[in-house]
């Protein structure tokens, strides 16, 4: 029993991350949901893998800037741009400066507007152009510790602050991830972090770590002190911006080599 229900947090945790179908005979209840949030970051693993495999098999052969737009395009469409969405209805709720009342209900407009658009295109644009500037040698590992550990970040975030709202993700996830939750969902991103340390050294890692507290601790400021919790907007800004910081914070060390 104890089996069958971590194979359905894992369920729960594709379905709530991506847009890979999973068949709708698989139960996922509440309790499944709140278990998921453990397995966010294998989840993001998972992405990464299936992107860069795509993206070799789509655009391995192009220039190194189309490969990487290509690349990131299929991430897009694995998650359904989930998180880029979360990014753009935060920066569109919070950018204007508006009372509580008005960002919340402005993040839940499907519209997207002038601070949404410029979120993303300075988050895309130079996600692609610090990946297409940074060394080929280890990138793929890179990528991959950065949709893992940036997963783990939104769990974080989750963890020991309320929803925003109590009928967003506070009714789905209640009380929110417990620190077993945490500690497993730290300790897998912690594994391509290892290898990163192998492939490109524990210089890399450490400012790859940086970054990724950099990125979290930078998302947070910008929403929490207005909305006072989160919501699954906000938690999409927190796993973009982290994955960005990531990026960002690895350019002093891997540029020297190229």
């Amino acid at each position: 029993m104890a089996l069958r229900n971590e194979i359905l947090a894992i369920v729960a945790a594709i379905r709530l991350l991506t847009r890979v179908p999973v068949p709708s005979r698989i139960p996922t209840t509440r309790a499944d949901m709140r278990r998921s949030l453990r397995y966010l970051p294998l989840v993001g693993a998972m992405i990464a893998i299936a992107a860069i495999f795509l993206s070799i098999i789509v655009g391995g052969f192009l220039p190194r800037s189309v490969y990487v737009f290509i690349l990131i395009a299929i991430t897009i469409l694995l998650t359904g741009a989930l998180h880029e969405d979360g990014l753009a209805d935060t920066a569109d709720g919070i950018g204007g400066g508006h009372t509580r009342e008005r960002a919340l209900e402005i993040m839940r407009d499907s519209r997207i507007g002038t601070y949404g658009v410029i979120a993303l295109v300075l988050v895309i644009g130079t996600k692609a152009a610090t990946l297409s500037a940074l060394p080929d040698a280890g990138v793929g590992m890179l990528i991959i510790a950065a949709y893992t550990v940036s997963r783990a970040s939104m769990v974080v975030a989750m963890w020991r602050v309320r929803p925003a709202r109590a009928d967003g993700l506070g009714a789905i996830f209640g009380d929110g991830p417990g620190i077993g939750s945490v500690l497993v969902a730290l300790a897998t991103s912690g594994i391509p972090l290892i290898y990163l340390a192998n492939v490109l050294g524990w210089q890399t890692a450490v400012a790859a770590v940086g970054g990724a507290g950099i990125g979290h601790v930078a998302a947070r400021l910008f929403y929490q002190p207005k909305l006072g919790g989160y919501t699954g907007d906000t938690l999409g800004s927190v796993q973009q911006l982290t994955e960005l910081a990531m990026y960002l914070a690895v350019v002093p060390v891997l540029i020297p080599l190229i």
